[in-house]
Protein backbone atom coordinates (compact mmCIF):
# COMPACT_ATOMS: atom_id res chain seq x y z
CA UNK A 1 0.00 0.00 0.00
CA UNK A 2 1.12 3.11 -1.25
CA UNK A 3 2.40 5.17 2.20
CA UNK A 4 0.34 8.06 3.42
CA UNK A 5 1.84 11.25 4.11
CA UNK A 6 2.38 12.09 7.25
CA UNK A 7 2.24 15.54 8.83
CA UNK A 8 5.75 16.50 8.02
CA UNK A 9 5.44 19.48 5.85
CA UNK A 10 1.68 19.58 4.71
CA UNK A 11 1.57 22.37 7.87
CA UNK A 12 3.59 24.55 6.56
CA UNK A 13 2.18 25.47 3.10
CA UNK A 14 -1.61 26.17 4.86
CA UNK A 15 -0.58 27.88 8.11
CA UNK A 16 -0.68 31.63 8.23
CA UNK A 17 -0.79 33.41 11.27
CA UNK A 18 -2.13 37.02 11.22
CA UNK A 19 -2.60 38.58 14.59
CA UNK A 20 -4.49 41.51 14.01
CA UNK A 21 -5.46 44.19 16.55
CA UNK A 22 -9.11 45.18 16.80
CA UNK A 23 -11.34 46.78 19.12
CA UNK A 24 -11.88 43.74 21.47
CA UNK A 25 -8.17 43.09 21.83
CA UNK A 26 -6.27 44.44 24.56
CA UNK A 27 -3.50 46.55 24.17
CA UNK A 28 -1.56 47.97 27.45
CA UNK A 29 0.98 49.61 24.97
CA UNK A 30 -0.87 52.29 22.53
CA UNK A 31 0.96 52.13 19.04
CA UNK A 32 -1.41 55.05 17.10
CA UNK A 33 -3.14 57.65 17.73
CA UNK A 34 -4.85 60.54 15.79
CA UNK A 35 -1.76 61.68 14.67
CA UNK A 36 -0.03 59.23 13.18
CA UNK A 37 0.00 59.47 9.59
CA UNK A 38 -1.45 56.91 7.53
CA UNK A 39 -1.35 55.06 3.76
CA UNK A 40 -4.66 54.96 1.83
CA UNK A 41 -4.96 52.39 -0.54
CA UNK A 42 -8.16 51.54 -2.60
CA UNK A 43 -9.11 47.94 -2.57
CA UNK A 44 -12.26 46.78 -4.52
CA UNK A 45 -13.62 50.47 -3.89
CA UNK A 46 -12.92 50.60 -0.02
CA UNK A 47 -10.26 52.42 1.47
CA UNK A 48 -7.66 50.53 3.44
CA UNK A 49 -6.20 52.52 6.21
CA UNK A 50 -2.51 51.22 7.58
CA UNK A 51 -0.53 53.60 9.20
CA UNK A 52 2.74 54.21 8.38
CA UNK A 53 4.31 54.54 12.16
CA UNK A 54 3.82 53.06 15.34
CA UNK A 55 3.35 49.59 13.54
CA UNK A 56 3.87 46.86 15.83
CA UNK A 57 5.14 43.53 13.31
CA UNK A 58 6.15 40.13 14.61
CA UNK A 59 7.08 36.49 12.57
CA UNK A 60 7.06 33.36 13.32
CA UNK A 61 9.35 31.20 11.72
CA UNK A 62 6.68 27.94 10.81
CA UNK A 63 9.71 25.30 10.31
CA UNK A 64 11.34 25.53 13.69
CA UNK A 65 7.68 26.04 15.71
CA UNK A 66 6.89 22.94 14.13
CA UNK A 67 9.72 21.02 14.87
CA UNK A 68 9.93 21.83 18.24
CA UNK A 69 6.10 21.82 18.94
CA UNK A 70 5.26 18.39 21.30
CA UNK A 71 1.68 18.70 20.39
CA UNK A 72 2.43 18.54 16.33
CA UNK A 73 4.69 15.20 17.06
CA UNK A 74 2.00 13.55 18.89
CA UNK A 75 -0.11 13.65 16.15
CA UNK A 76 2.67 12.52 13.57
CA UNK A 77 3.03 9.26 16.37
CA UNK A 78 -0.88 8.74 16.19
CA UNK A 79 -0.85 8.89 11.97
CA UNK A 80 2.59 6.69 11.92
CA UNK A 81 0.37 4.08 14.21
CA UNK A 82 -3.08 4.12 12.16
CA UNK A 83 -1.08 4.12 9.47
CA UNK A 84 1.23 0.93 10.19
CA UNK A 85 -2.16 -0.63 11.47
CA UNK A 86 -3.48 -0.37 7.83
CA UNK A 87 -0.69 -1.70 6.30
CA UNK A 88 -0.93 -4.78 8.30
CA UNK A 89 -3.99 -5.42 7.96
CA UNK A 90 -4.23 -4.82 3.78
CA UNK A 91 -0.56 -6.99 3.62
CA UNK A 92 -2.70 -10.08 5.86
CA UNK A 93 -5.62 -9.96 3.08
CA UNK A 94 -3.17 -9.65 0.48
CA UNK A 95 -1.70 -12.88 1.87
CA UNK A 96 -4.74 -14.87 2.24
CA UNK A 97 -5.46 -13.98 -1.76
CA UNK A 98 -2.00 -14.71 -2.48
CA UNK A 99 -2.49 -18.41 -0.97
CA UNK A 100 -5.72 -18.86 -2.51
CA UNK A 101 -4.78 -18.30 -6.00
CA UNK A 102 -2.09 -20.40 -5.28
CA UNK A 103 -3.81 -22.86 -4.45
CA UNK A 104 -6.36 -23.20 -6.88
CA UNK A 105 -3.41 -23.21 -9.64
CA UNK A 106 -1.86 -26.11 -7.93
CA UNK A 107 -5.30 -28.26 -7.59
CA UNK A 108 -5.97 -27.29 -11.10
CA UNK A 109 -2.88 -28.56 -12.46
CA UNK A 110 -3.44 -32.13 -10.21
CA UNK A 111 -6.97 -32.45 -11.43
CA UNK A 112 -8.11 -31.95 -7.67
CA UNK A 113 -11.13 -30.08 -8.77
CA UNK A 114 -13.50 -30.20 -12.23
CA UNK A 115 -13.36 -27.39 -14.66
CA UNK A 116 -17.11 -25.66 -12.42
CA UNK A 117 -15.57 -26.01 -9.32
CA UNK A 118 -12.12 -24.06 -10.69
CA UNK A 119 -14.41 -21.61 -12.89
CA UNK A 120 -16.36 -21.33 -9.31
CA UNK A 121 -13.78 -20.76 -6.89
CA UNK A 122 -11.99 -18.48 -9.81
CA UNK A 123 -14.73 -16.14 -9.89
CA UNK A 124 -15.25 -16.11 -5.96
CA UNK A 125 -11.41 -15.27 -5.75
CA UNK A 126 -12.42 -12.38 -8.31
CA UNK A 127 -15.04 -10.76 -6.36
CA UNK A 128 -12.86 -11.28 -3.59
CA UNK A 129 -10.12 -9.33 -4.85
CA UNK A 130 -12.16 -6.84 -6.04
CA UNK A 131 -13.33 -6.40 -2.66
CA UNK A 132 -9.62 -6.17 -1.49
CA UNK A 133 -8.87 -3.23 -4.14
CA UNK A 134 -11.83 -1.67 -2.83
CA UNK A 135 -10.48 -2.01 1.18
CA UNK A 136 -7.18 -0.89 -0.07
CA UNK A 137 -8.92 2.57 -1.00
CA UNK A 138 -11.25 2.68 1.44
CA UNK A 139 -8.20 2.70 4.14
CA UNK A 140 -6.44 5.04 2.20
CA UNK A 141 -8.94 7.48 2.54
CA UNK A 142 -9.68 6.74 5.59
CA UNK A 143 -5.62 7.93 6.30
CA UNK A 144 -5.78 10.76 4.30
CA UNK A 145 -8.69 12.07 6.31
CA UNK A 146 -7.39 11.42 9.33
CA UNK A 147 -4.48 13.26 8.80
CA UNK A 148 -6.19 16.40 7.42
CA UNK A 149 -8.08 16.23 10.85
CA UNK A 150 -4.81 16.03 12.69
CA UNK A 151 -3.48 19.04 10.66
CA UNK A 152 -6.33 20.99 11.51
CA UNK A 153 -5.94 20.22 15.26
CA UNK A 154 -2.41 21.46 15.15
CA UNK A 155 -3.19 24.88 12.82
CA UNK A 156 -6.34 25.52 15.01
CA UNK A 157 -3.95 24.85 18.62
CA UNK A 158 -1.10 27.46 16.89
CA UNK A 159 -4.25 30.09 15.77
CA UNK A 160 -5.92 29.84 19.10
CA UNK A 161 -2.28 30.34 20.33
CA UNK A 162 -1.58 33.53 18.69
CA UNK A 163 -4.65 35.19 19.39
CA UNK A 164 -4.28 35.21 22.79
CA UNK A 165 -0.46 35.77 22.90
CA UNK A 166 -1.41 39.18 20.80
CA UNK A 167 -3.64 40.18 23.48
CA UNK A 168 -1.07 40.55 25.80
CA UNK A 169 1.82 42.07 23.53
CA UNK A 170 -0.34 43.96 21.00
CA UNK A 171 0.93 43.39 17.45
CA UNK A 172 -0.96 44.33 14.33
CA UNK A 173 0.41 41.23 12.21
CA UNK A 174 2.50 38.29 13.47
CA UNK A 175 3.56 37.21 9.98
CA UNK A 176 4.36 33.33 9.12
CA UNK A 177 4.40 32.83 5.52
CA UNK A 178 5.77 35.04 2.20
CA UNK A 179 8.43 36.66 3.81
CA UNK A 180 11.98 37.36 1.55
CA UNK A 181 13.23 38.97 4.43
CA UNK A 182 12.47 39.02 7.96
CA UNK A 183 14.75 41.16 10.20
CA UNK A 184 15.82 38.54 13.50
CA UNK A 185 14.69 41.39 16.11
CA UNK A 186 11.33 41.07 15.30
CA UNK A 187 10.83 36.73 15.57
CA UNK A 188 9.19 35.80 18.67
CA UNK A 189 8.97 32.03 16.98
CA UNK A 190 10.93 30.89 20.54
CA UNK A 191 8.43 32.72 22.73
CA UNK A 192 5.66 31.39 20.97
CA UNK A 193 7.00 27.95 20.95
CA UNK A 194 7.36 27.52 24.71
CA UNK A 195 4.11 28.84 25.46
CA UNK A 196 2.63 26.42 23.64
CA UNK A 197 4.49 23.58 24.81
CA UNK A 198 4.14 24.62 28.00
CA UNK A 199 0.03 25.38 27.46
CA UNK A 200 0.03 21.20 25.58
CA UNK A 201 2.02 19.81 28.62
CA UNK A 202 -0.45 21.74 30.78
CA UNK A 203 -3.67 19.88 28.80
CA UNK A 204 -2.25 16.72 29.01
CA UNK A 205 -1.48 16.53 32.25
CA UNK A 206 -5.18 17.57 33.15
CA UNK A 207 -6.28 14.80 30.38
CA UNK A 208 -4.36 12.24 32.41
CA UNK A 209 -5.81 13.01 35.33
CA UNK A 210 -9.39 12.54 34.45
Amino acid sequence: MKQVVLLALGLLGVVALVGCKNETTTNPTPTTNASVPETQVEARGTTVVFPTEGLRVAWVNMDSLLKGYDFYFAMQREMETLTAEAEKEIAAKAAQLQKRDEKLRIDMEKGLVTRSEAQQQAQELAQDQTRYLQLQESKRRQLEEEEQVRLRRVQESIDVFIRKYNQEHGFHYILSVGLLYADPALSVTSDVLRGLNAEYAAQHVSETKK
